[in-house]
């Protein structure tokens, strides 16, 4: 009897436990979808019909804020999406053939399916009982990161505009004392006074530029310098100028001081803009991954990047076959190099970039403290270059007057076997008839661990025909032409082959050494007659030359 009363007590206790343990732990159930409809918008679940809302929603986890969507109401989780909206967020993102494809599928509410995100690589999600919308791009449709080391701001060019009216005025002067002893008495004599005055003033832009020099007791004792009026044109990085003007020269071409007009590009007026060729390197991450950027053997900066497509550019490169290495270490460790050998030339231009100056005016005379100008001889000078590619760069030129004309072409090319120049032009004098010019360049430079005794060549071949014009020689054939317009000159200085070649590289520390070679068969000088005659000169040869570079 004790032993079955025993057992009924345990039973009976374990009974009595339960249910005081169902009620201390009971929870609601959840309510229906209709219920939770009211509760959050305040009014019942419309049985047929879409129904427009706005929910809250994201990109690649990071918060956009609140955008409308239309829900039908056959399936909860066929949605469309508001377009504006959405692709305001997803071209900051997306790649553009991407959105083209989206762009292409909009209703005709400008509304887009949920379910065409999808099928173009989008990962899209709808979280119908938190109202939550979730979009994810993967990296093969991220749009390519661009990554510059030299970039700049449009706006900053505008950031400290100059007044209305401005200017300078800047005297410069010096006077000599020189004091001498004459047996018992020292004597004083003080020296003529200098002054040389600087001036420009800006008045909306437009520029007077000027300059004035004084000389006490000169025959004339104020000269004036040149004058003219300067606008620039920042937005089409242009600069006009009209008046006394300095002209700058390409290739064959003769410098001339001209009085007259000018327009010319200007990229100083842009320093933001990049007008030499870019070095691009693209390439993949499938993870987000550390990237050190090496040039030439040295670490040039470290990158932390997203997964996606990415371009790093506008390294800071030198003349000559450059080594970039780019080291990746993705978010688990792995490591992976890649290697690009890229050629520069100094003087290429980035593709489609284009420089130019175009002058028409009348040549300046300056003699002793005055200056006059020959309008009987009106001149013109053009210059224009272009960037072809990252690779080759070309260009033309022109100087004419009735006298004398110039007309060239030049141009530049890199390679990873060397960077190669040439310039050609075609003389016109007036009783000289045609002459020909060419000039042909090649240089070799190469850094980096590939190269650790820094070597450098190169050589540069000339030609000169009898009859080619030189700057050396159009100020006396320029001022004898007109004397002797009705005799024949004559050149006597035969056809000229000049060849010059270098070579230098690294001894130890940082001494450097090089070897310099000149051979020319003639060279021509100026005869008595204003024709010319030709002398012989020696080859130059340059055994060794040592230099200390730090």
């Amino acid at each position: 009897m004790s032993f079955a009363s025993q057992t009924s007590l345990a039973v009976i206790s374990l009974i009595l436990l339960v249910p005081r343990a169902a009620l201390a732990q009971k929870i609601a159930p959840d309510p229906p979808e209709d219920g939770l409809f009211q509760q959050i918008f305040k009014r019942p679940q419309s049985p047929q019909g879409n129904q427009r809302l706005t929910v809250s929603w994201s990109i690649d986890g990071q918060f956009k804020g609140r955008i409308p969507i239309l829900l039908e109401a056959s399936s909860r989780s066929k949605i469309r999406i508001n377009s504006t909206i959405l692709f305001d967020n997803l071209k900051e993102v997306a790649r553009s053939e991407v959105l083209d494809k989206l762009q292409a599928g909009l209703d005709r509410e400008k509304n887009i399916a949920i379910d065409l995100l999808r099928e173009n690589g989008l990962k899209a999600i709808f979280d119908d009982r938190k109202l939550e919308l979730f979009i994810e791009v993967p990296p093969a449709q991220r749009k390519v990161n661009v990554l510059s080391s030299q970039s700049g701001d449009p706006d900053a060019a505008n950031a400290i505009l100059p007044s209305q009216f401005s200017g300078y005025l800047t005297v410069r002067g010096g006077e000599k004392f020189i004091f001498a002893n004459e047996g018992n008495s020292s004597k004083t004599a003080r020296q003529p006074l200098n002054l040389n005055i600087d001036t420009a003033f800006n008045w909306k832009g437009w520029v007077l530029e000027g300059n004035l020099s004084f000389v006490e007791r000169a025959s004339s004792e104020w000269k004036r310098g040149d004058f003219r009026i300067v606008h620039d044109d920042i937005d089409r990085a242009r600069t006009y100028a009209i008046g006394d003007l300095g002209v700058p020269t390409v290739g064959y071409q003769l410098s001339k001081p001209l009085l007259g007009l000018s327009i010319a590009r200007n990229y100083s007026l842009q320093p933001y803009l990049i007008t030499r060729p870019v070095s691009q390197y693209e390439f993949f991450l499938e993870n987000p991954s550390t990237v050190e950027v090496y040039v030439n053997g040295k670490l040039l900066q470290t990158l932390q990047l997203k997964a996606g497509q990415q371009d790093i550019r506008n390294l800071t490169l030198s003349s000559g076959v450059n080594d970039v290495q780019l080291v990746i270490t993705d978010n688990v460790g792995r490591v992976q190099r890649l290697d690009f050998s890229n050629a520069i030339a100094s003087s290429l231009l980035a593709p489609n970039a284009q420089q130019f100056a175009y002058i028409l005016g009348f040549p300046s005379i300056t003699s002793g403290n005055s200056t006059s100008y020959d309008f009987t001889s009106p001149t013109i000078f053009a210059a224009y270059r272009q960037g072809i590619n990252n690779t080759l760069s070309m260009g033309g030129y022109l100087q004419a007057d009735h006298r004398q004309q110039i007309i060239g072409i030049e141009g530049a090319l890199a390679t990873t076997l060397g960077n190669i120049s040439w310039d050609t032009a075609l003389s016109n004098v007036e009783q000289l008839g045609l002459g020909l010019a060419a000039r042909l360049g090649y240089e070799f430079i190469k850094s980096g661990k590939t190269n650790p005794l820094e070597q450098s060549f190169g050589f540069t071949l000339e030609h000169r025909s009898t009859n080619f014009l030189s700057s050396n020689l159009s100020s006396n054939l320029s001022n004898n032409l007109s004397s002797k317009s009705s005799s024949s000159l004559k050149l006597t200085n035969p056809s000229q082959l000049d060849f010059t070649a270098n070579y230098r590289q690294k001894l130890f520390w940082e001494i450097t050494s090089g070897l310099n070679f000149r051979g020319s068969p003639r060279i021509p000088v100026e005869d008595a007659r204003c024709g010319l005659k030709a002398i012989d000169n020696p080859r130059e040869f340059r055994l060794l030359e040592i230099a200390y570079t730090h």
